[in-house]
């Protein structure tokens, strides 16, 4: 057992027992906290023993070379390590000559380093497995009467650069003997060193070594464009994790129609399984087919002809698509008569945003807005304005602001947004107390203004709106709305269909609700007439619920009850 330990790298005996015994090099030792890392190897045979070590030497080899990418002591990125089933080039003697040689000039360049810091290991090299005599593996492995000891580390480097074995067994046979023949040079260099003699360590291989690009590559180069929403970004990556998963993450050179359909079907049997729609599954499918794009006019050779994805489509899904519908009347009725709106208890989940409960769906339902724009508004944001006659207009703007996190649904393509507008309040919001909690909240911030609902939650990558949308979720399905076809975005389908059954004019209803409209006149036309909220208040009044009557429970603020103040006309929502 001694004389083994002596000729394997790494391990040591005490008293019948190995250990694995490495030193940690100089520049990482403070990395690591220590000089040398010791582990015990348990109640094992010598050949247990070996390959043991093999594995630990294994993995302290990328820990160390992690640690150097860390430190950037290291010239060149370290491979990626294969988690997962890949689709591989079949590898040539050329290739494993040539990685063999690669692997053989880091051995000689190691024992190089070794020699000049005076750190030698004991000797032997577990790339031979679990043979323990160097001279009788060396002389097996290169006769070709024993290359079992090379199958590990021939393996590994395959995989590290994109390659698998041939599935004749002549051709392994020649690929590990070419491996053994750089190996064995590599070891009689040393101990020739080891005798003294002066044997340089070979430049670097002029082949091209590189791991193939993957799909990574692609988002990577993507992702770098300026100006991409973290939301889309997030949902990239995940349409990326289930690419890599479901097509084994092949590299793009071997990227080709066949395996582009293989995707799509393992895709479309996801959605039917999962019971996805669709149109869910498409949207993976029409990410990865745009990360292709992207390595196709990237670089010619990484996806060479055509974009393998190109008019690919998942067309059946686990369910159908649940459109969004608009509140029914009854719907409404039932949904208002909760005590949140009929006696202003305000639920306790943070999520709702306090007051935020009350009146976002209120918004909702006399203006279209989207969640996000109603979440995101600040006291500023509203104002008053003087009609022809002189009486103050409230009007609301839904508007942008990066420093604030405000942000608008812009058109593809558009720099503007047609969802910015102003438009005037409806005269039902103002019966109810609105503009009396717009004043109370302006003094709570004090002279600067603030959020108009302060209590919402901001966090995640929807934001408020998210985050209230995730609170009516609960709300709606806790009455019986099971259907995700009713949201908190069906109000706005409602205030859309209820001014088309009002005979709303078009144009003057996308201009309060910020639909963009089809042509370049309808949007000039457009955008100017949301700079006249206080004329689409005769629009904005064609709104009504006949069925939904509701009391006025919010608190009368003191501004409203001080002596002089004009009451809010209770008939102006007939």
């Amino acid at each position: 057992m001694a004389d083994m330990a002596k000729r394997v790298r790494y391990v040591t005996c005490k008293e019948g027992r190995f250990y694995f015994r490495r030193r940690v090099p100089d520049e990482l030792q403070e990395r690591f906290g220590r000089k040398e890392i010791s582990e015990a190897l348990g109640d094992v045979s010598k050949a247990q023993a070996v390959a043991k070590v093999n594995e630990l030497a294994a993995l302290w080899d990328r820990k160390f070379l992690d640690a150097r990418h860390e430190l950037g002591l290291a010239e060149n990125p370290a491979p990626p390590q294969a988690a997962r089933k890949v689709a591989r080039r079949v590898a040539t003697k050329d290739d494993a000559a040539n990685l063999a040689r690669a692997a053989a000039r880091e051995v000689l360049a190691r024992d190089e380093q070794e020699r000049i810091h005076g750190i030698r290991s004991i000797g032997g090299d577990l790339w031979l497995g679990e043979i323990s005599d160097l001279d009788a593996a060396v002389s097996a492995a290169v006769a070709g009467d024993d290359l079992s000891g090379v199958w590990p580390a021939l393996h590994a480097a395959l995989r590290a650069h994109g390659l698998a074995l041939p599935a004749e067994p002549a051709e392994r046979r020649a690929l590990a003997y070419a491996w053994a023949q750089q190996k064995a040079k590599a070891l009689q260099a040393v101990q020739a060193r080891g005798r003294g003699e002066a044997v340089e360590t070979p430049p670097p291989p002029a082949v091209d070594l590189t791991p193939p690009k993957r799909m990574r590559d692609a988002f990577n180069v993507w992702k770098a464009r300026p100006g991409l929403p973290e939301k889309t970004i997030g949902a990239f990556e995940r349409h990326l994790r289930m690419f890599e998963q479901m097509a084994g993450d092949p590299p793009l050179h071997l990227l080709r129609r066949a395996e582009a359909k293989g995707f799509q079907e393992k895709l479309q049997a996801w959605a039917i399984t999962e019971r996805k729609t669709a149109r869910t599954a498409d949207n993976v499918l029409v990410s990865i087919r745009a990360l292709a794009e992207v390595a196709r006019l990237h670089s010619g050779e990484w996806i060479a002809g055509s974009n393998p994805f190109e008019k690919l489509t998942i067309d059946i899904g686990g369910k159908d698509s649940e459109g969004r519908e608009p509140w029914t009347a009854e719907e409404l009725t039932f949904l208002f008569a909760e005590p949140l709106f009929a006696r202003y208890d305000l639920p306790a989940a943070s999520k709702a945003g306090g007051p935020a409960a009350y009146w976002v769906p209120l918004l909702a339902t006399f203006t279209g807005a989207r969640a996000s724009e109603m979440c995101q508004l600040w006291t500023d944001d509203l104002s008053e304005i003087p009609d022809s006659d002189g009486a103050p207009v409230l009007v609301v703007e839904f508007r942008e602001n990066p420093e604030r996190g405000q942000k608008l649904k812009k058109k593809p393509g558009k720099k503007n947004s047609p969802s910015w507008r102003a438009i005037p309040v409806h005269s039902e919001l103002l019966r109810l107390g609105f503009r009396d909690y717009w004043q109370d909240i302006k003094r709570q911030h004090g002279k600067a203004p603030g959020p108009l609902f302060p209590l919402l939650p901001r966090e995640g990558q929807n934001g408020a709106g998210g985050q209230f949308s995730g609170w009516f979720s609960d709300f709606k399905i806790a009455l019986g709305f099971a259907s995700s076809a009713k949201c908190l975005h069906s109000f706005r389908h409602t205030v859309i269909t209820e001014l088309a059954l009002a005979g709303a004019d078009g144009t003057l209803a996308r201009a309060l609700t910020g639909h963009a409209e089809t042509d370049v006149h309808g949007e000039t036309y457009s955008a100017t007439v949301r700079r006249e909220a206080v004329r689409l208040r005769s629009t904005m009044e064609r709104l009504c619920y006949p069925s939904v009557k509701l009391p006025r429970v919010y608190p009368v603020s003191e501004a409203a009850a001080a002596p002089g103040a004009a009451p809010e006309d209770a008939s102006a929502a007939a």
